[in-house]
Protein backbone atom coordinates (compact mmCIF):
# COMPACT_ATOMS: atom_id res chain seq x y z
CA UNK A 1 0.00 0.00 0.00
CA UNK A 2 1.34 3.41 -0.95
CA UNK A 3 0.48 6.98 -0.04
CA UNK A 4 -1.58 8.46 -2.87
CA UNK A 5 -0.01 11.87 -2.27
CA UNK A 6 3.70 11.13 -2.21
CA UNK A 7 3.97 7.39 -3.09
CA UNK A 8 5.61 6.38 0.18
CA UNK A 9 5.37 2.67 1.04
CA UNK A 10 3.02 2.28 3.99
CA UNK A 11 2.54 -0.53 6.43
CA UNK A 12 -0.90 -1.94 7.14
CA UNK A 13 -2.94 -0.03 9.72
CA UNK A 14 -1.06 3.23 9.20
CA UNK A 15 -3.40 6.24 9.59
CA UNK A 16 -0.98 8.99 8.54
CA UNK A 17 1.85 8.97 6.01
CA UNK A 18 5.14 9.26 7.89
CA UNK A 19 6.65 11.03 4.88
CA UNK A 20 4.10 13.76 4.02
CA UNK A 21 1.65 13.51 6.92
CA UNK A 22 -1.42 12.93 4.71
CA UNK A 23 -4.49 11.30 6.24
CA UNK A 24 -4.43 7.75 4.87
CA UNK A 25 -8.04 6.97 5.88
CA UNK A 26 -9.43 9.63 3.50
CA UNK A 27 -7.43 8.38 0.48
CA UNK A 28 -9.26 6.33 -2.18
CA UNK A 29 -8.53 4.12 -5.18
CA UNK A 30 -6.48 1.59 -3.19
CA UNK A 31 -3.81 4.09 -2.18
CA UNK A 32 -2.41 4.40 -5.67
CA UNK A 33 -0.28 7.52 -6.19
CA UNK A 34 -1.85 10.22 -8.34
CA UNK A 35 -5.35 8.73 -8.09
CA UNK A 36 -6.85 12.19 -7.35
CA UNK A 37 -5.59 13.72 -10.60
CA UNK A 38 -8.01 11.89 -12.92
CA UNK A 39 -10.91 13.04 -10.76
CA UNK A 40 -9.78 16.66 -10.99
CA UNK A 41 -9.28 16.35 -14.75
CA UNK A 42 -12.77 14.95 -15.20
CA UNK A 43 -14.24 17.76 -13.09
CA UNK A 44 -12.47 20.43 -15.17
CA UNK A 45 -13.73 18.79 -18.39
CA UNK A 46 -17.31 18.92 -17.15
CA UNK A 47 -16.92 22.60 -16.21
CA UNK A 48 -15.44 23.42 -19.61
CA UNK A 49 -18.32 21.73 -21.45
CA UNK A 50 -20.85 23.57 -19.27
CA UNK A 51 -19.15 26.90 -20.03
CA UNK A 52 -19.27 26.27 -23.79
CA UNK A 53 -22.95 25.31 -23.63
CA UNK A 54 -23.69 28.46 -21.62
CA UNK A 55 -22.03 30.70 -24.22
CA UNK A 56 -23.97 29.02 -27.06
CA UNK A 57 -27.27 29.36 -25.19
CA UNK A 58 -26.66 33.08 -24.50
CA UNK A 59 -25.84 33.72 -28.18
CA UNK A 60 -29.03 31.99 -29.36
CA UNK A 61 -31.14 33.88 -26.80
CA UNK A 62 -29.65 37.25 -27.86
CA UNK A 63 -30.35 36.60 -31.57
CA UNK A 64 -33.93 35.59 -30.78
CA UNK A 65 -34.56 38.81 -28.86
CA UNK A 66 -33.14 40.95 -31.66
CA UNK A 67 -35.32 39.21 -34.27
CA UNK A 68 -38.45 39.83 -32.16
CA UNK A 69 -37.66 43.49 -31.45
CA UNK A 70 -39.74 46.10 -33.41
CA UNK A 71 -37.91 48.01 -36.14
CA UNK A 72 -36.29 51.26 -35.13
CA UNK A 73 -38.07 54.45 -36.05
CA UNK A 74 -36.89 56.26 -39.14
CA UNK A 75 -35.24 59.66 -39.05
CA UNK A 76 -37.06 62.97 -39.09
CA UNK A 77 -36.26 63.41 -42.78
CA UNK A 78 -37.99 60.12 -43.64
CA UNK A 79 -41.04 61.13 -41.62
CA UNK A 80 -41.21 64.43 -43.47
CA UNK A 81 -41.09 62.59 -46.79
CA UNK A 82 -44.03 60.41 -45.77
CA UNK A 83 -46.00 63.46 -44.68
CA UNK A 84 -45.40 65.16 -48.02
CA UNK A 85 -46.60 62.14 -50.00
CA UNK A 86 -49.82 61.71 -47.99
CA UNK A 87 -52.86 62.41 -50.15
CA UNK A 88 -55.00 65.41 -49.11
CA UNK A 89 -58.37 64.61 -47.50
CA UNK A 90 -61.29 64.23 -49.89
CA UNK A 91 -64.48 66.13 -49.13
CA UNK A 92 -67.37 63.84 -48.18
CA UNK A 93 -70.04 66.49 -48.81
CA UNK A 94 -72.63 65.68 -51.52
CA UNK A 95 -71.67 67.19 -54.88
CA UNK A 96 -75.17 67.66 -56.33
CA UNK A 97 -75.96 69.73 -59.42
CA UNK A 98 -74.16 73.06 -59.73
CA UNK A 99 -76.64 75.94 -59.98
CA UNK A 100 -74.22 78.88 -59.76
CA UNK A 101 -70.54 79.49 -60.46
CA UNK A 102 -69.10 82.99 -60.34
CA UNK A 103 -67.31 85.58 -58.21
CA UNK A 104 -65.18 82.75 -56.79
CA UNK A 105 -68.26 80.86 -55.55
CA UNK A 106 -69.72 77.51 -56.50
CA UNK A 107 -73.23 76.58 -55.33
CA UNK A 108 -74.76 73.15 -55.89
CA UNK A 109 -78.19 71.81 -54.97
CA UNK A 110 -78.01 68.33 -53.42
CA UNK A 111 -81.74 67.73 -52.83
CA UNK A 112 -84.27 68.40 -50.08
CA UNK A 113 -85.55 66.92 -46.84
CA UNK A 114 -88.48 67.43 -44.48
CA UNK A 115 -87.93 68.21 -40.81
CA UNK A 116 -89.95 66.75 -37.91
CA UNK A 117 -92.02 69.93 -37.83
CA UNK A 118 -92.86 69.61 -41.55
CA UNK A 119 -90.53 72.37 -42.79
CA UNK A 120 -88.91 71.81 -46.17
CA UNK A 121 -85.08 72.03 -46.24
CA UNK A 122 -83.47 72.85 -49.59
CA UNK A 123 -79.96 71.35 -49.36
CA UNK A 124 -76.94 73.13 -50.85
CA UNK A 125 -73.18 72.70 -50.90
CA UNK A 126 -71.38 76.06 -51.15
CA UNK A 127 -67.68 76.61 -51.86
CA UNK A 128 -66.18 80.02 -51.12
CA UNK A 129 -63.19 80.16 -53.45
CA UNK A 130 -62.61 83.86 -52.82
CA UNK A 131 -60.22 85.44 -50.32
CA UNK A 132 -63.01 87.06 -48.31
CA UNK A 133 -65.19 85.74 -45.49
CA UNK A 134 -68.84 86.30 -46.35
CA UNK A 135 -72.39 85.81 -45.11
CA UNK A 136 -74.56 84.22 -47.80
CA UNK A 137 -78.27 85.06 -47.99
CA UNK A 138 -81.14 84.73 -50.52
CA UNK A 139 -83.37 87.35 -52.12
CA UNK A 140 -86.67 87.14 -54.09
CA UNK A 141 -87.13 83.49 -53.18
CA UNK A 142 -89.89 81.51 -54.92
CA UNK A 143 -90.91 77.86 -54.53
CA UNK A 144 -93.02 76.36 -57.32
CA UNK A 145 -93.61 79.96 -58.52
CA UNK A 146 -94.93 81.27 -55.15
CA UNK A 147 -93.18 84.00 -53.14
CA UNK A 148 -91.71 82.66 -49.92
CA UNK A 149 -89.73 84.11 -47.04
CA UNK A 150 -87.35 81.29 -46.08
CA UNK A 151 -84.88 81.35 -43.21
CA UNK A 152 -81.33 81.35 -44.55
CA UNK A 153 -78.12 83.13 -43.55
CA UNK A 154 -74.80 81.29 -43.58
CA UNK A 155 -71.30 82.54 -42.69
CA UNK A 156 -68.68 81.00 -44.97
CA UNK A 157 -64.95 81.57 -44.51
CA UNK A 158 -62.58 82.10 -47.44
CA UNK A 159 -61.57 78.78 -49.01
CA UNK A 160 -64.26 76.85 -47.13
CA UNK A 161 -66.79 74.34 -48.47
CA UNK A 162 -69.88 73.93 -46.29
CA UNK A 163 -73.36 72.36 -46.39
CA UNK A 164 -76.27 74.81 -46.22
CA UNK A 165 -80.04 74.53 -45.74
CA UNK A 166 -82.69 76.96 -46.96
CA UNK A 167 -85.65 76.37 -44.65
CA UNK A 168 -89.22 76.89 -45.93
CA UNK A 169 -91.81 76.77 -43.16
CA UNK A 170 -94.60 74.21 -43.25
CA UNK A 171 -97.09 77.07 -42.76
CA UNK A 172 -95.95 78.82 -45.97
CA UNK A 173 -96.13 75.57 -47.93
CA UNK A 174 -99.66 74.80 -46.72
CA UNK A 175 -100.85 78.35 -47.39
CA UNK A 176 -100.11 77.79 -51.09
CA UNK A 177 -101.16 74.15 -51.13
CA UNK A 178 -97.62 72.93 -51.87
CA UNK A 179 -97.03 69.33 -50.91
CA UNK A 180 -93.62 68.99 -52.57
CA UNK A 181 -91.16 71.63 -53.76
CA UNK A 182 -90.02 70.88 -57.30
CA UNK A 183 -88.60 74.21 -58.50
CA UNK A 184 -86.86 77.15 -56.80
CA UNK A 185 -85.83 80.58 -58.07
CA UNK A 186 -83.84 83.14 -56.07
CA UNK A 187 -80.93 85.53 -56.04
CA UNK A 188 -77.90 84.85 -53.83
CA UNK A 189 -76.33 87.78 -51.96
CA UNK A 190 -72.85 87.57 -50.45
CA UNK A 191 -72.14 90.17 -47.73
CA UNK A 192 -68.42 90.62 -47.06
CA UNK A 193 -67.49 90.24 -43.38
CA UNK A 194 -64.74 92.90 -43.57
CA UNK A 195 -67.11 95.56 -44.88
CA UNK A 196 -65.86 95.29 -48.46
CA UNK A 197 -68.31 95.21 -51.35
CA UNK A 198 -69.99 91.84 -51.78
CA UNK A 199 -72.03 90.68 -54.73
CA UNK A 200 -75.54 89.67 -55.68
CA UNK A 201 -76.36 87.19 -58.42
CA UNK A 202 -79.00 87.35 -61.10
CA UNK A 203 -82.06 85.19 -60.53
CA UNK A 204 -81.08 81.52 -60.39
CA UNK A 205 -83.70 78.92 -61.30
CA UNK A 206 -83.14 75.27 -60.47
CA UNK A 207 -85.03 72.04 -59.96
CA UNK A 208 -85.05 70.38 -56.54
CA UNK A 209 -84.76 66.62 -56.43
CA UNK A 210 -86.07 64.42 -53.64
Amino acid sequence: MKCSCCGWNLQGGTKKCPNCGSDISSQAFGGKPGAVLPVLAAAFSVLAVAAVLGVLFFSVLTESRESLSPPKSTSGASSATVAQTTAPPVSTLPQGKEIYNGNGFSIACTGQKTSFSGDCKILLTVTNGSQTDVTLQVRDFKANGFDMHPAFSKSIAAGETVPCEISISDRDLKSFGIESVTEVSCRFAALAADGADGFETESVVFEVGQ
